[in-house]
């Protein structure tokens, strides 16, 4: 089996240097079933990008370009997904770049061989390194139940479903999480739990709530994509 780990990183910060680091912890464990990707901007190919250990594929197109007043270049989730698509293996996980995932999971696509999943997060209080997940010294703060920072696709299934991916939602604001899910959930007939139950599949580094609650171009986007959408709005609230 392979399984592929999609992330966009951005820059170099703590948050971010403890998710990279359980990434790799999950490579050293099973050399042989995860690969690494790290995908970013067409644009950015001739920058420094972090991780050099963690091959680049440039594959983004710029968001900021196409949305009027946005102050940042966030990731098309759909280009995301598609990149998955297009990688060898059996599974590919398209996770925020911040997201510590554990050896459970792994475990758990191995053994269970789910169809999607969506993973909720356990926030926990900062810790100062990945060491810490190891030795389980880590204080928990809240489940984010709708926040879904992790997504698990069956390759196979993706492929038939990519066209309830195909919308342009950005990475890192409101609802694109809650609409993703309820298609995995729904187009699976229910049976797939949630990834929320104990222990968790993924942890992640508590910094408040600023990034879904601001107002701004790339929450309106996010926004508006949903409500085009009769279908995307009865996938969120379920």
């Amino acid at each position: 089996m392979i399984i592929n780990i999609i992330a966009n990183t951005y820059s170099n910060y703590h948050r971010q240097n403890v998710a990279v680091d359980s990434w790799r912890h999950l490579q050293k464990l099973a050399p042989d079933i995860i690969r690494l990707h790290n995908i970013q901007f067409k644009d950015a190919s001739s920058l420094t990008v972090d991780y050099p250990d963690i091959p680049i594929k440039y594959l983004l197109s710029n968001s900021q370009s196409q949305i009027e007043g946005a102050t940042k270049n966030l990731p098309f989730m759909n280009e995301l997904f598609n990149a998955g698509l297009e990688m060898e293996g059996d599974y590919f996980i398209v996770t925020n770049r911040d997201v510590i995932i554990m050896p459970s999971l792994i475990e758990y696509i191995i053994n269970s061989k789910p169809r999607a999943l969506p993973c909720s997060r356990l926030d926990i209080e900062n810790i100062d390194s990945f060491q810490r997940i190891l030795e389980q010294q880590v204080k928990p703060v809240r489940w984010e139940i709708a926040g879904f920072d992790t997504f698990v696709f069956e390759k196979q299934w993706a492929i038939k479903n990519k066209e309830l991916f195909n919308q342009q939602f950005l990475l890192g604001k409101p609802l694109y999480d809650v609409v993703w899910a309820g298609y995995m959930k729904v187009w699976n007939e229910g049976e797939q739990p949630l990834g929320n139950g104990y222990p968790p599949y993924c942890f992640h580094i508590h910094h408040g709530i600023d990034a879904v609650t601001t107002e701004c171009p790339e929450k309106e986007w996010n926004v508006a994509i949903t409500k085009s959408n009769p279908i995307n709005i009865l996938m969120c609230n379920i």
